[in-house]
């Protein structure tokens, strides 16, 4: 799947202003939330990027999960700023409960 986010520059012209690219392969052993249900974390101590794809975030910083691995690893966005990448779960407190989350699905389906 593919979104493009497009603003209108006149009567018959847009121009990308970003995308998005969802990969729908699905992966044994991980979850990967939709918008509406992502768990929020908050961090229990700083993390600092090893590989290009991880993120930096510090102690006390609010994410959302949007994908969750079973070997303990999860792609999150930022509260402050939407950037996105790795980091490990083992250094993160889930803040937002299941119950909550149950609610929110309720009330989308109901």
């Amino acid at each position: 799947d593919l979104l493009l986010i497009c603003k209108k520059k006149n009567d018959d012209k847009f121009a990308v202003v970003d995308y998005a690219i969802r990969n729908i392969v699905e992966v044994p052993g991980e979850n990967l939330y939709e918008a509406w249900d992502c768990p929020k974390i908050e961090m229990i101590s700083n993390h600092e990027p090893v590989e290009y794809d991880q993120i930096t975030l510090f102690k006390g910083e609010v994410a959302i999960v949007i994908n969750k691995t079973n070997d303990g690893w999860l792609f999150v966005e930022k509260y402050n700023d939407g950037s996105k990448g790795w980091l490990p779960k083992k250094i993160t407190m889930e803040v937002e409960s299941d119950n909550k989350r149950a609610k929110n699905f309720k009330q989308r389906y109901h």
